[in-house]
């Protein structure tokens, strides 16, 4: 359970992505509290706490295995919530992993952090590697923290993704995933009282069963209508990514197209001048709700490079449902190029369509 800065005590809760896939694996979430052992070496169960009730996703990420849900309950009297720290940690700190391997009572290790490893898709993990315990299978989103020596408390930094690290291989390397590559686009939840000098915003992305379509939008209106089922059938996917919600130097206003029912009930968005342009002249069944939604950066038309300080965005059209989809994520970048039913759409030989700030 993390803090806000607020002190808040809003039940936000960090764990890893590949835990919660959907916002109806969230919405299944039930919290066994106090789950630990009585006393040292202690086999029998505790008197635990069990709460029903679910979750809702708020946000997560495939590339960096982090996900942020909020409890639809407060947990019970007695739970602690975590402090924090968004920094890189350095290279041979101590850590410690509170974790529960297999579903069993609460574990401890402790270990050094040898360096970050940083994956093919560019990701970033914390590795850690062992000195007291392990983890095993089950450990996955395991909290991993710091000691503050100045304040007498833990902060989190991060939570067990994977690796090879076990009771047999007890030289093995854990990999983490880091709370400061979340902070960024989670601002909203866990820095509420941030200055936000730049006027960043968050570009939320939400899906429709029944219609097989995406949709994004970072309008606080349209977001709350979904978040309530006030438009139904929506649910996020917890796909996010930064923008801004005035002009900044390098960036370009994003229009916004609709497509009304009995027609495919869609939207689409560009950064691009000439494509809004050509969308009014040659598409007159999609309706100009929009010249500027948000504002963002274009990549390189030639290269696909996107600007210092800024990520990638992808997009892709479903020929199928006439649909539009958009990501900062390379793992669903990869699926949807892997399914002939989806098309790349952008510039260069990497086909990136927008490029998104990469926040701090």
């Amino acid at each position: 359970m993390l803090n806000d800065s607020i002190t808040s005590f809003a039940p936000y809760l960090y764990s890893a992505a590949h835990c919660f896939i959907d916002a109806y694996t969230a919405s299944t979430v039930n919290v066994y509290w106090f789950f630990s052992a009585i006393s040292c070496g202690s086999l029998t169960v505790p008197p635990y706490e069990l709460q029903t009730g679910g979750a809702m996703l708020l946000a997560r990420s495939d590339d960096f295995d982090w996900a942020l849900l909020r409890l639809n309950a407060p947990p019970p009297v007695g739970v602690q919530y975590s402090a924090w720290r968004a920094e890189p940690v350095p290279t041979g700190a101590t850590a410690t992993s509170l974790h529960h391997a297999g579903g069993d009572l609460l574990m401890f290790s402790q270990g050094t952090m040898p360096g970050y490893y940083t994956f093919s898709d560019g990701s970033s993990f914390l590795q850690m590697q062992w000195s007291q315990g392990t983890t095993e299978t089950g450990s996955s989103g395991g909290a991993l923290f710091t000691y503050l020596r100045s304040g007498g408390y833990y902060e989190l930094r991060g939570g067990l993704f994977g690796g090879d690290a076990s009771c047999s291989n007890r030289a093995g390397i854990d990999y983490h995933s880091r709370l400061d590559n979340m902070l960024p686009v989670t601002r909203q939840y866990l820095t509420p009282d941030a200055a936000n000098p730049t006027g960043q915003t968050v570009v939320v992305e939400y899906y429709n069963r029944s219609l097989n379509h995406f949709f994004m939008t970072a309008d606080a209106n349209e977001i709350n209508l979904l978040d309530t089922g006030q438009l139904r059938g929506w649910e996020r996917t917890g796909v996010r990514f930064l923008a801004y919600t005035s002009q900044r130097p390098g960036t370009n206003p994003v229009c916004r197209f609709y497509q009304s029912p009995p027609l495919p009930d869609s939207h689409f968005y560009s950064a691009d001048p000439a494509e809004c342009a050509r969308v009014t002249r040659d598409f007159p069944d999609w309706t100009f709700e929009s010249p500027a939604v948000f504002y963002i950066a274009l990549p390189n038309a030639v290269t696909s490079a996107c600007p210092a300080g800024t990520r990638p965005i992808w997009r892709f059209f479903n020929r199928g449902a006439t649909n539009h989809r958009y990501t900062p994520e390379v793992t669903i970048r990869d699926e949807l190029r892997s399914d002939p039913g989806w098309i790349a759409e952008g510039y260069g030989p990497d086909a990136v369509i927008m490029c998104s700030p990469e926040g701090n």
